[in-house]
């Protein structure tokens, strides 16, 4: 493939889109619209964004939702109740008002190497756009480094969508990650750049049984990127793919603008996982200097895949990402305001009715609750109302057990029924109470063996 070359880079992305009655071929001349047309990739002097054909092909279910008169807002929802995981920031229960006003094309400005780097780039690019008012804050650059490339894309993901009124995806997905990985690995090998050299997007994801199995329809399936340069590979290429395929998406498509649409669709059926929060995302990343397309250069791949999960969907392996882990850390759930004492990573509740851990993003009860045996535990914690929510859980024993060390050495206190307390109830066991150490040795938060009653300590997803 022959291109322009200016300032010894080349970007190229392609997204998918599909209608309901399935995808158009893609080609390598042809840029397709949404409605079904053929597309594929151009080479612009800078970068350019393709998008294609991001949906189900086959075996779909359900209703693809309003897929136009997309609305924006510039202020987050009104919608208020229990949180998801955007910290204490209201919930999103309706996000069919979402009109999009498609930018001018915007190219990344600025380095890439450093949080500030993102930030810069994607404020500026928000600052032009009437969709959205928020400035994009990315947590420190230490915890930014400690993230995986999956959790960095979803965070940049929902803090987009969240900021115009769009319920966040709900999380990263182990089998998602693999079908993107192994495309983006496939399309290195065999030196092309393009939606159908495996089947299609849908017919990947598919290939999963699971997933086959456990979707509600979704318009989408597929985002692709790429990017060739002589000077080193891109830095931080999961946030420079989503911006590109959000602020840079109208040439390289023709005005069909598939990637943003794929990044803010709306209307995901929120019938699996936590309220408010729908769909599940894997990005694939494949990196190398033998790559066809950008012959002798530093090349660079990034696949985009996700799905709408149906009510069957076993959300134990779903890996979550907070918008709490900003710097400005959200709605005030970590500052030592008059409302809350900041002691740590933790964040107690004026009334010390709750304490919050900044890094799992767990709001743990520190009200009397109770005691009794795993069954009323578990039923007590499900019938909890506390701090205005409503989906209280019993914790798992490794949940319970960090808890339990981590806020006693940073010397949290912790509410029990009474002063007796050596022992907590979890899902799968005991674990010890500060008190329980005092007592009988070991740490807090250790395992015990037990069998009785014990103090019932509630938590929820934050």
């Amino acid at each position: 493939m022959n291109g322009l070359i200016c300032n010894r880079r080349v970007f190229l992305a392609l997204s998918a889109a599909a209608v309901l009655m399935g995808c158009g071929e893609t080609t390598q001349k042809e840029i397709a619209a949404l409605t079904g047309g053929q597309q594929g990739k151009i080479i612009t002097p800078v970068h350019n964004n393709h998008t294609g054909n991001n949906g189900h092909t086959n075996n779909q279910h359900g209703n693809p939702g309003n897929t136009n008169n997309q609305q924006g807002g510039t202020t987050p929802p009104t919608n208020t109740g229990t949180t998801n995981t955007t910290c204490n920031l209201p919930k999103i229960t309706d996000d069919s008002g979402f009109t999009d006003k498609f930018p001018a094309d915007m190219k990344w400005s600025g380095g890439s190497a450093t949080v500030k780097d993102i930030e810069d780039a994607f404020n500026k690019a928000r600052a032009k756009d009437s969709t959205i008012s928020k400035k994009l804050v990315l947590p420190s650059q230490e915890k930014w480094d400690s993230m995986t490339i999956q959790e960095r894309g979803l965070y940049i993901l929902n803090n987009e969508r969240y900021y115009r009124g769009l319920k966040p995806f709900e999380g990263i997905n182990s089998r998602v990650v693999t079908v993107a990985q192994n495309y983006a690995e496939l399309l290195y090998a065999k030196g092309k750049f393009g939606h159908r050299e495996d089947g299609t997007p849908w017919d990947r994801l598919n290939r999963d049984s699971q997933i086959a199995s456990k979707h509600d329809f979704f318009k989408y399936g597929e985002n692709l990127y790429t990017h060739g340069s002589t000077g080193g590979y891109i830095k931080n290429p999961i946030a420079h793919a989503i911006y590109n395929f959000i602020y840079n998406d109208n040439k390289s498509t023709k005005g069909s603008y598939g990637h943003r649409k794929f990044c803010l669709a709306k209307g995901l059926k929120d019938n699996s996982g936590k309220s408010g929060v729908e769909g599940l995302v894997g990005f694939g990343l494949e990196t190398g200097s033998n790559y066809a397309v950008f012959p002798k250069m530093h090349s660079t791949i990034v696949v985009m895949n996700a799905f709408d999960p149906s009510a069957k969907w076993d959300h134990s392996n779903t890996v979550r990402v907070s918008l709490c882990n900003s710097k400005e850390e959200h709605a005030g759930t970590t500052s030592s305001s008059d409302d809350s004492t900041k002691v740590g990573k933790f964040v107690v509740s004026k009334n010390r009715e709750t304490v919050l851990d900044t890094e799992t993003s767990l709001m743990w009860q520190n009200i009397r609750q109770g005691f009794g045996k795993r069954d009323v535990a578990t039923t007590r914690c499900s019938n909890l109302v506390l701090a205005g929510h409503d989906d209280w859980r019993l914790p798992s024993s490794d949940e319970s057990g960090d808890f339990q060390y981590d806020a006693t050495k940073a010397g949290v206190e912790l509410r029990h029924i009474n002063s007796h307390c050596t022992a907590e109830v979890t899902t799968d066991g005991y674990i010890r109470t500060a008190l329980g150490a005092k007592k009988y040795g070991k740490n807090p938060g250790d395992p015990i063996g037990f069998g009785g009653g014990a103090h019932i300590r509630c938590v929820r997803d934050n």
